[in-house]
C-alpha cells in the first residue's frame, strides 16, 4: 500500500512536470507551399515540416502555413485570426510569405511589396507581439533559376518582398532570416545540375519554385544555423 507521504511526494513531480510542460514555448508557423506540411516529404517538402527534426524533445511545432496563401489570404481567410487565437506567452510565430503576394492578376492574394505586404507583416507582427509571442520574420525561398550559360540568374521578383520584409524588421525591431539570400546562394553553389535534386520534378519538368523532403531540410538547417549564429532567443529550442 502506498503510503500518504509517497503519494504527496509523487503528486507534486507530477504538478511539477505538467507545469514545465505547460510552459514550454510552442512555435507556430504562417506561411506559403514552401514551408507547409506534405503528406509525404518523399517528392515534396515544406521547410516548416522539416523544422521539426532539428527541436528539442518537447518542443511542438504548429505548422499552420498552407499552399497558395499570401499574406493578404492569410488573414481574409481567418486563418491568421485562428493562429492567434492558440498562441500564449513566450511561443514564437515564424511567417514566411511573398512567393504569392506578387500575383497581380489574383486580387485575392496580390499585395504589393512596398505597401500592402509590409502593413500584412506589421500587423502579424503587432498582434502576436499583443498575444504575447516573438516575431521571427523569414523571407521567400528562392526559385532555381539559370541562364543559358548555366548561370544563376537571380529571380528579382522575390527580392523586393525580400527587401521588404528585412525593412519591416528594422522598423519593428523583429529579426529577420534572410533565406531568400541563403537559398540563392545554395543554388548558385550547387549549380544548375546539382540544385535540381533539391527542387520537385513535375510533369517531367523542374517545378524549380516548391522542394523535395531533401531541399526543405537542407533550408530547415540554414534557418537554424542562423538564428544560433545570431544568438536569437528561439535558438535555445534547436538541438
Amino acid at each position: 500500500m502506498v503510503s500518504v507521504k509517497k503519494t504527496g511526494i509523487l503528486l507534486i513531480m507530477l504538478l511539477a512536470f505538467f507545469i514545465g510542460a505547460a510552459e514550454t514555448p510552442q512555435i507556430f508557423m504562417a506561411g506559403d507551399s514552401t514551408m507547409c506540411d506534405r503528406k509525404s516529404t518523399v517528392k515534396m517538402g515544406g521547410w516548416g515540416q522539416l523544422l521539426r527534426k532539428y527541436v528539442k524533445d518537447g518542443v511542438v511545432i504548429n505548422n499552420m502555413a498552407v499552399s497558395g496563401q499570401s499574406s493578404k489570404s492569410f488573414i481574409d481567410s481567418k486563418r491568421w485570426s485562428k493562429l492567434i487565437s492558440r498562441i500564449k506567452s513566450g511561443d514564437y510565430v515564424i511567417i514566411q510569405f511573398g512567393h504569392n503576394d506578387q500575383k497581380k492578376k489574383d486580387p485575392k492574394r496580390y499585395a504589393a511589396a512596398s505597401s500592402a505586404y509590409k502593413d500584412n507583416l506589421r500587423k502579424f507582427i503587432s498582434e502576436a507581439r499583443a498575444g504575447g509571442a516573438k516575431v521571427i520574420l523569414a523571407t521567400s525561398i528562392s526559385r532555381r533559376s539559370f541562364d543559358k550559360e548555366g548561370k544563376f540568374n537571380d529571380p528579382l521578383d522575390l527580392r523586393e518582398y525580400a527587401v521588404a520584409a528585412v525593412e519591416v524588421g528594422r522598423e519593428c525591431k523583429v529579426p529577420v532570416v534572410d533565406l531568400n539570400l541563403m537559398t540563392q546562394k545554395l543554388i548558385s553553389d550547387l549549380g544548375e545540375e546539382k540544385s535540381g535534386e533539391l527542387f520537385f520534378f513535375h510533369y517531367n519538368k523542374k517545378d524549380n519554385t516548391h522542394t523535395t523532403g531533401k531541399g526543405a531540410n537542407i533550408i530547415a538547417g540554414l534557418f537554424v544555423e542562423d538564428v544560433k549564429k545570431r544568438g536569437l532567443e528561439i535558438a535555445e529550442l534547436f538541438k
